[in-house]
């Protein structure tokens, strides 16, 4: 069991990584050697400040497109399997019938509206759940290269601010971690300003934390003092004057086109992907 906290995701990055390295307990799911550490709850403050919750200039040389797409399509209720492809190729991997089985924005299609309904009604409800996996596609249906790794997601409104928790049922330090929080605080700091709130704490809580063998040799390296140069870019979500207004433009920035919205974040997320558009 493990509990950490920042207020940068770089640094809280690299606490996971070296706990994991030294607490991990030795597993192998479907024979493959992993580091796994069970319970942890990471917290990320000081979200109101804006900056991505990517690990960036810290050795870790993650794809901001990668976590870009992934965000825009949480928001905009959709998939875009051959765009992600041509950003990372190994995504093919994890396809069935050339998409993607577990797809987050999919999933979540027409429950962000009755969340944030909930939300108005009662500011301190405690049922405004998302519901990722869903047991008659995932529990009773064998063989596929993409279960997802989430369960749910819960708002909360506390403080006045809107917190935002997931709750994993597996996730991957080095692949799933490194874009999880950056989608899903794209979407917190989306949903905060449908809402009329500011963007609380992000809360992110893992069954199993854990590193693959093959991976945990690259990891342990972004243990090393790095000499961060660059500011984390503020990127804070899809603006519009309600729900709908910011899935149309996160739809739009999936396909190449830029609806400017009041901040700088849509920009930042368009340019990403418009650099992987045929």
């Amino acid at each position: 069991m493990a509990d950490l906290i920042n207020d940068d995701f770089r640094a809280l990055y690299q606490d996971v990584i070296e706990l994991v390295l030294e607490h991990g307990r030795q597993v192998a799911p479907r024979g493959q050697h992993t580091l796994e550490l069970p319970a942890a709850t990471l917290r990320l403050t000081g979200l109101s400040e804006g900056r991505a919750a990517m690990p960036l200039g810290i050795g870790r040389k993650a794809h901001p497109g990668i976590g870009a797409v992934e965000a825009l399509q949480l928001i905009a209720g959709e998939q875009h399997p051959e765009l992600m492809r041509r950003i990372a190729p190994n995504f093919g991997r994890f396809m069935d019938g050339g998409a993607f089985h577990g797809s987050y924005g999919e999933r979540l299609r027409g429950q962000l509206e009755a969340a944030v309904l909930r939300l108005k009604s009662d500011a301190y409800s405690r049922q405004a759940v998302l519901q990722i996996w869903d047991p008659a596609r995932d529990l009773y249906v064998e063989g596929l290269r993409d279960y997802p790794c989430t369960i749910f997601l819960q708002l909360l409104l506390r403080d006045g601010a809107l917190e935002l928790h997931a709750h994993m049922r597996s996730n991957d330090v080095w692949w799933g971690l490194a874009y999880d929080a950056f989608q899903f605080t794209q979407l917190q700091h989306t949903l905060a300003r449908v809402l009329g709130v500011p963007t609380g704490d992000y809360f992110h809580h893992a069954a199993s934390l854990h590193l693959y063998a093959r991976d945990q040799e690259a990891a342990a390296e972004l243990l090393r003092e790095w000499p961060i140069e660059d500011e984390l870019p503020v990127v804070m979500g899809v603006g519009g004057i309600d729900l709908e207004a910011a899935r149309y433009r996160a739809r739009e920035a999936l396909r190449g086109r830029l609806i400017p919205d009041e901040h700088a974040g849509l920009t930042w997320l368009h340019a990403q992907v418009d650099r992987h558009q045929q």
